[in-house]
């Protein structure tokens, strides 16, 4: 069986492991602020907790929201124990290695500023910060609070005329999917994975627009506030909630993994002919929908979009004074050809982390692997490990080019990527090839005997 067969049959493998277990190491979904009072606080680690009959889960906190008069918020800060924390507006409750929490109950109508200063460690030690939430109390019920008008968008995915080789690598390049987002029935709507969603509502009154709380599968999201953007991984039907449990909007979101069948990595393609790619969708039955997009540093390919199972296209005059790099994208599947800078060739999922940390190129399947914490925001270059009973212990890794990523030295393994397919071990340091042995060199004959001269 040939390597390019292996990887075939792993990685589909893996991919029927993404469909059954959707809540592997990478999770389940990724969320954006696009509110503009979710969006002032980015980066900031002040949270607000479950408001009674509008959310159920914690959050970024908003930089202001509308809040019931009566309601009970409470709003924490990650601190550690011994660190000095103030909070002016609120009361502090609770001290935990968790952090600070602190409530505030408007009991009038009328404008609430918040504010607390703590310490937090840094490059060069403690530094102090402070951050603020202004509440609006308004005299409504919480289940008074309307909300409408479900809708989900997609962004257009634009070639620029005017310099077509630099926009379609921009879409080639970016974490995302080119998939269309297409209406099924009422309420119930179908496109890849990765693909970014712009979710919306209306809400009266508007002041509770940054507190409207987003569940998937019954999951509250990191992100408030409407609108909000929203995609997700695991290929299968989805429900995303939005508003009060108790009367909650619902959207059902259907989602499909693409994969990319064509010219292998070691299989040339040549200017002026054409070249074909196919796409396998998981579930089956979507390859009809997917979306293509072809580009090229240098050159033209035409056509450089197309709609269906199959895309044809013909690049030309690809080769340029900094070498050559061109490649496909099909939805959120992309396949690059002689370029250093191209993502890698399988089929890329996210693993959770700050910055997210990419699924491929290796993926790593083998037991009793030392590891980095699972989903924390340093493991780049590390393992991310999650016990399974089915399937003992799953892995993912990244690496940077073919150099060593720590971690990998201390087990077997088998590493499947755009280097193929081939089993690790105690010097696994890469998902490199290993090099050709070097023959030793000839021995050197011994000199002749020294003859005495008469």
């Amino acid at each position: 069986m040939t390597s390019r067969v292996c990887i075939r049959i792993l990685r589909t493998a893996l991919c029927c492991i993404f469909l059954l277990l959707p809540t592997l190491a990478w999770g389940q979904s990724q969320t954006r602020a696009l509110h503009p009072d979710v969006l002032a606080t980015e980066g900031g680690r002040l949270k607000i907790g479950p408001v009674e009959g509008l959310t159920l889960g914690w959050h970024r906190a908003p930089a202001r929201t509308a809040v019931p008069v009566g309601a009970t918020i409470t709003l924490r800060v990650p601190v550690r124990s011994q660190d000095a924390v103030q909070w002016t507006g609120a009361r502090e409750v609770e001290r935990n290695p968790g952090g600070s929490t602190a409530e505030v109950t408007p009991r009038q109508p009328g404008v609430y500023e918040i504010r607390v200063v703590y310490q937090e460690p840094g490059a060069a030690g403690l530094a102090e910060r402070e951050e603020r939430i202004t509440l609006e109390a308004v005299a409504i019920a919480p289940e008074a609070v309307q909300i409408s008008g479900l809708r989900a968008t997609v962004d257009e995915v634009a070639i620029d005329p005017a310099d077509p080789n630099a926009s379609s690598m921009h879409y080639f390049f970016r974490d995302d999917s080119i998939a269309a987002l297409r209406q099924v029935a009422p309420g119930h709507v179908r496109t890849s994975v990765k693909r970014w969603l712009t979710l919306a509502v209306d809400v009266e009154p508007a002041g509770f627009a940054p507190l409207v709380e987003w569940r998937l599968n019954g999951a509250p999201q990191e992100h408030l506030g409407s609108p909000v953007a929203l995609r997700v991984f695991p290929p299968r039907e989805h429900t995303v909630q939005v508003g009060p449990e108790a009367a909650p909007q619902a959207l059902t979101l259907e989602t499909y993994l693409v994969q990319i069948t064509g010219p292998g990595e070691d299989d040339p393609i040549h200017d002026g002919e054409s070249v074909t790619y196919r796409a396998e969708t998981i579930p089956p039955g979507f390859e009809d929908e997917v979306n293509w997009l072809a580009s090229t540093k240098t050159g033209t390919c035409w056509p450089d979009r197309g709609e269906g199972a199959e895309f044809t296209t013909v690049f030309s005059e690809t080769f340029g004074a900094e070498g050559r790099w061109l490649g496909v994208r099909g939805d959120q599947a992309v396949v690059g050809k002689d370029g250093k800078n191209a993502p890698p060739v399988d089929d890329p999922f996210l693993c959770p982390g700050n910055p997210p940390i990419l699924f491929n190129p290796c993926t790593l399947v083998a037991e009793n692997i030392p590891t980095c914490p699972l989903g924390t925001s340093d493991c780049a270059g590390k393992v991310e490990c999650q016990e399974n009973p089915d399937l003992g212990m799953f892995c993912t890794c990244q690496r940077t080019g073919n150099g060593p990523f720590e971690g990998c030295e201390f087990f077997a393994a088998a590493c499947v990527g755009a280097n193929g397919s081939h089993a690790g071990g105690p010097d696994l340091g890469s998902c490199a090839l290993p090099p050709d042995p070097v023959s030793p060199p000839p021995p050197v004959p011994p000199a002749p005997p020294m003859v005495p001269v008469p």
